[in-house]
C-alpha cells in the first residue's frame, strides 16, 4: 500500500559556521570535481566568495556559472 512518504521528497539541509564551512569547501570541491559535478563545485566557489574576501577568486561577476 502506499502512504504519506511514498510522495514526500526529503532534503537534508546542513548548517556550518563561517569558518566550518571555509575548512570544508576544499574537500567539497575536490570530491565534486571527482564525481564530475561542476556546476556543485562551482556553487562552493560562489559561497566562498561570498563569506569571506578571498584574492584569488574572480569577482562574481566574471564567474561563469552555467555553460549556456
Amino acid at each position: 500500500p502506499l502512504g504519506v512518504y511514498d510522495f514526500i521528497k526529503r532534503s537534508s539541509l546542513l548548517n556550518f559556521t563561517k569558518n566550518g564551512f571555509l575548512d570544508l569547501a576544499k574537500t567539497v570541491k575536490t570530491i565534486a570535481t571527482a564525481e564530475g559535478l561542476e556546476a556543485h563545485g562551482k556553487t562552493i566557489m560562489v559561497r566562498e566568495a561570498l563569506s569571506s574576501f578571498n584574492p584569488t577568486m574572480p569577482p562574481l561577476s566574471k564567474m561563469r556559472i552555467r555553460r549556456d
